[in-house]
């Protein structure tokens, strides 16, 4: 449905905009460098310090372990997100390009993983560091031409 498509669109950029948030602190904080293993952090789903500060906004905001395990796992749900909008899209919105940029919305952000993946597992160097940032903005750009598109093809007033 209509309203369906909608929140699809929007729930993805929400979801989009948090990464790049928690992408951001990841660079601030260096938390990079923190734990260069993939799939698990030094061999686990969860690093033992991760959560280790005083406060709760000093766990979510100033902890490299917690900051990167939080870009980490957002960035799962990215992926899975990009998945549905690229699935649910195109079954319904009458509108070829509409459903191509969904598709393409999926294989920038698997594109984007791969890139973050790749970054991590060579410690961060600042070429890799820098087109993960860059790709950032591509990944924006897509989701907001997509919401664009559905506007144009009147999904919403």
């Amino acid at each position: 449905s209509a309203g369906g498509v909608k929140l699809v669109g929007w729930a993805f950029l929400g979801l989009l905009v948090l990464q790049i948030v928690y992408g951001a602190f990841v660079a601030g904080l260096d938390a990079g460098y923190t734990y260069n293993t993939w799939p698990d952090m030094d061999g686990a789903l969860l690093p033992l310090d991760a959560f280790a500060g005083d406060t709760l906004a000093a766990r979510l905001f100033d902890d490299g372990g917690t900051v990167q395990f939080l870009h980490r796992m957002l960035a799962y749900v990215v992926l899975a997100a990009a998945l549905v909008v690229a699935w649910y899209v195109p079954r319904n919105l009458p509108d070829a390009a509409g459903s191509n940029l969904a598709v393409a919305l999926f294989f920038v952000v698997l594109g984007q993983a791969v890139i973050g993946i790749s970054a991590l597992l060579n410690v961060v160097p600042v070429w890799l560091g820098a087109l993960h940032q860059g790709w950032a903005v591509v990944v924006l750009g897509v989701t907001i031409a997509l919401l664009h598109r559905l506007k144009v093809a009147r999904v919403w007033a």
